[in-house]
């Protein structure tokens, strides 16, 4: 038996991964950098619900070890999500990214707007 706010929970939930989707989406195709990622956490709270882990991983040229191993070198938990951490670590985190990625991170310049 359905209950009236199960289609309305469904709805949320839905709404919310194609959120996660579409924003872990863009950082994976290098569309959304750093500061793009604080932009759209003020915009959206959904934002502050992705675990940091999933979005570092996406960064283009780093993957999963190296992800982890600069998450592991700031103490950042694995279970961490963007919203729990703040925003210097989060910083930190990309630029140790960005040393030990394959390819060139996009610039964190918060002067660059992202689409």
């Amino acid at each position: 038996m359905a209950y009236p706010d199960d289609a309305a929970d469904a709805s949320v939930a839905r709404a919310m991964r194609a959120h996660r989707a579409r924003l872990i989406e863009r950082v994976a195709t290098g569309d959304m950098t750093i500061e793009g990622l604080f932009a759209e956490q003020a915009a959206d709270r959904r934002t502050a619900t992705v675990k940091v882990v999933v979005l570092a991983e996406k960064v283009p040229g780093v993957g999963k070890v190296r992800a982890r191993r600069a998450m592991a070198s700031l103490s950042i938990p694995e279970d961490a999500r963007f919203g729990e951490v703040d925003q210097a670590t989060l910083r930190a985190l990309w630029s140790t990214m960005a040393e030990t990625a394959t390819r060139p991170l996009r610039p964190s310049d918060p002067s660059t707007k992202d689409p």
